[in-house]
């Protein structure tokens, strides 16, 4: 592996690094206790989604909107995956112009055409692997964005509420139902 694939390597290391020590992205905001303790509301505690929150952090990792969603999972793994062949595409591309270099300062004919061929066959699949990174974002950020919009849908149709009456200190229970 030459120093460029190395660096890529590297860097591909750290951002999973940085993904897997990253505090929970669902995690529920944390509530003080006052002298009269009430109830979360209800739409708080099944989460507000963010469509926009979803899709960005689909393009940043493919996989993350759908966690993010769920609140649960390892759809993230899936971005990894994606990671792998953009990181294959630029290795493959860089050993397919190494190749082509030397095909082009090789002075026998049998040794050219090796070079040219190896070259060739390492620049397919460097496109092979680009268009399937390409498929992953693709096919995530549609599929998170459908979800999202689902899940926001649903939730804009009804909302429950709960508390408690500051002046008698009875819990109140509220339904809202759009239609």
């Amino acid at each position: 592996m030459n120093i460029r694939g190395q660096n890529i390597a590297f860097y591909f290391f750290i951002l999973v690094l940085v993904f897997l020590s990253s505090p929970d992205l669902n995690a529920q905001t944390r509530t003080t206790v006052s002298d009269t303790v009430q109830p979360e509301d209800s739409a708080a505690v099944a989460r507000n989604i963010h469509v926009g929150v979803a899709m960005a952090l689909t393009v940043a990792l493919p996989g993350l909107g759908e966690t993010y969603l769920k609140g649960h999972g390892a759809n993230w793994l899936i971005g990894i995956g994606g990671y792998g062949l953009i990181a294959g595409s630029l290795i493959l591309n860089g050993a397919a112009y190494e190749n082509l270099e030397m095909y082009r300062e090789s002075l026998d004919p049998y040794e050219r055409d090796e070079f040219y061929d190896r070259a060739q066959r390492q620049a397919a699949i460097s496109y092979v692997c680009a268009g399937g990174a390409l498929v992953i974002w693709v096919a995530e950020l549609i599929t998170t964005g459908i979800k999202a919009g689902k899940i926001k849908k649903s939730r804009e149709k009804m909302k429950i509420s709960s508390g408690i009456n500051e002046q008698t200190r009875i819990p109140v229970v509220g339904i809202i139902i759009n239609i």
